[in-house]
Formats: structure tokens, C-alpha cells, sequence
């Protein structure tokens, strides 16, 4: 039995028998790995406005349920106020503020270029989102709504997506207070 178990272990770790990895996760390793502490202060950053998020109760809690719930509030018009006084951007600009943004656009292209984009949900959201970024309407509730049937909430246990939610919070909270 032993002998078979480690059969498969050295077999999977040859051959990868893990799931794929999907295009945004691909794009947030591209992203941690492009800082020179491998994304650890970015990670900090937003686990600290989650916690942030949960005390002052605009998350109930750390759940795939809780993030796509504010995603759902968003696209049915419910706006956040910026009394949660915490600046997600401005720590992010903590951040080897001159690496992050051509890092970030770097890994969108480096992700764009690969075959299984076309295929992924990242594509299908792209696609519906940017047309109505492109009319320079920045009606979040609207973007949101249209990207809401595409979401699952199996998508927030994603750092990529759970970072979206709190650039909606940020950018809605900018454009409408």
C-alpha cells in the first residue's frame, strides 16, 4: 500500500495531476512573484482590510458567501460609505508603488498572450465589463450586474476576485461620496 501511495505521489509530482491552475491565479502569482517580498505585504494588506471589513460588518465574515453577498448588494444598488476609514489603495501604493503598476499591467498581458484565456471567466467578465467602462459610465452597480450571472460564489475563495471587491469598495466609494 505504501509502496503504490508512493507510486502516485512521484507519479503526480512528475506529471502534475493537480487541478489546473486557473487564469487568475496564474495572473495573482505573476503579480506576488513580480515584488521583491514575493507579494507578502500585499497579502498583508488585504487580509487586514478584510478583517477591517468583517469588524465594521460590511463582510459577515471571510467566506466565498460573504464576498459574492457584496457583490450581489453592489449590483442591486447598495452603496458602501467611506466611514470604514481605510484606505485599501493607499497601502497597496506602500508597495513598490513603482513595481506594482507595470507589474500589473505585465501579468494582464502575460495572461492575455495565453491560449486558455479565451476560455476562462476572466475573458467572459472582460467582455462584458469593459464595454460599459469604455462608455466612461462608472454606474458599479451596473458593471456589477453584468458581471454577477458570470460569477460563482466558488470564485471569491480567489485572492483575485476578493481583491476586486475591495477595489469596487473603494473606486464606488471615490466616484459617489
Amino acid at each position: 500500500m505504501i509502496k503504490a501511495l508512493l507510486v502516485v505521489t512521484i507519479f503526480c509530482s512528475i506529471f502534475s495531476c493537480s487541478k489546473e491552475k486557473r487564469i487568475e491565479e496564474i495572473y495573482q502569482e505573476c503579480l506576488y512573484n513580480s515584488l521583491s517580498d514575493k507579494g507578502e505585504a500585499l497579502k498583508r494588506f488585504s487580509q487586514g482590510f478584510e478583517k477591517h471589513l468583517i469588524k465594521i460588518k460590511i463582510l459577515k465574515d471571510s467566506t466565498p458567501e460573504s464576498y459574492y453577498n457584496i457583490y450581489k448588494s453592489i449590483a442591486n444598488g447598495k452603496r458602501y460609505p467611506s466611514y470604514y476609514k481605510y484606505s485599501y489603495i493607499d497601502s497597496i501604493n506602500k508597495i513598490e508603488r513603482y513595481k506594482i503598476n507595470p507589474s500589473n499591467k505585465k501579468c494582464l498581458e502575460d495572461i492575455t498572450d495565453l491560449e486558455e484565456f479565451k476560455k476562462s471567466k476572466l475573458y467572459k467578465i472582460n467582455k462584458v465589463a469593459l464595454p460599459i467602462s469604455e462608455k466612461g459610465s462608472y454606474d458599479f452597480s451596473k458593471m456589477v450586474a453584468s458581471i454577477l450571472p458570470i460569477m460563482e460564489e466558488k470564485d471569491f475563495e480567489l485572492d483575485y476576485y476578493k481583491h476586486k471587491v475591495y477595489m469596487f469598495l473603494y473606486f464606488s466609494d471615490i466616484l459617489f461620496y
